[in-house]
């Protein structure tokens, strides 16, 4: 069956229901955007939050009467640099992206003359175009969601990497410091490991 008999085939009611499904869909995607941002700037506040007061803890090791020991600021910095990525990654997420809406200019139409066809072949036509922008939106989320899984566990690996990084400066033998640089490696590992099983919301 070609294209043009498929069209015939379609009455008004059928095309109409065609793009109140698009719209719905991109509404929906719309939606779940706001959510990745919320969730994003969520992230972002209290990465730099906690970053913050990181740096700011470890710079009590400086100056001559310091009782914050070396290997104690060594970790807090570790920490904080996690944390400086978690808020990296999420701010990337935050940056301005073009997210389609559920209609077509007017002008658009007006080039495409649809004000001179037939109402369900106007219906069909914005609904094949929306269905350009949902696959656009889709991609464009997924990403998205992405990125705010990492910065979720990036945050969550900082007081790995705080651990590690203290212990690393503590240790003196080079046995104690490869040790707990596997640890390190470990805390890496578990970490991936995690992202794969749970990976992104479908939410």
């Amino acid at each position: 069956m070609s294209g043009e008999e498929a069209l015939r085939k379609i009455d008004e009611a059928s095309a109409l229901e065609i793009l109140r499904q698009a719209q719905t869909l991109i509404a929906a995607q719309i939606d779940a955007s706001k959510s990745i941002d919320t969730k994003a700037t969520s992230v972002l506040q209290a990465s730099l939050s906690l970053a913050g007061a990181s740096l700011g803890a470890a710079a009590l090791a400086m100056g001559d009467k310091a009782w914050l020991p070396a290997w104690g600021a060594a970790g807090l910095l570790a920490m904080a640099i996690a944390f400086i990525l978690a808020a990296y990654l999420a701010a990337w997420t935050l940056r301005v992206t073009n997210i389609a809406a559920p209609a077509l200019r007017p002008a658009t139409l007006i080039e495409q003359g649809m004000h001179e066809v037939a109402a369900k072949q106007a219906y069909l036509f914005i609904a094949f175009e929306l269905n350009k922008a949902i696959e656009i939106n889709d991609a464009r989320s997924r990403e998205a969601g992405q990125r705010v899984t990492r910065a979720l566990y990036a945050s969550l690996a900082a007081p790995w990497a705080g651990l590690t990084g203290a212990a690393s400066f503590a240790a003196a033998a080079t046995p104690n410091l490869l040790t707990w640089l596997a640890v390190l490696a470990g805390a890496i590992i578990v970490q991936q490991l995690a992202a794969r099983v749970f990976g992104s919301s479908q939410r």
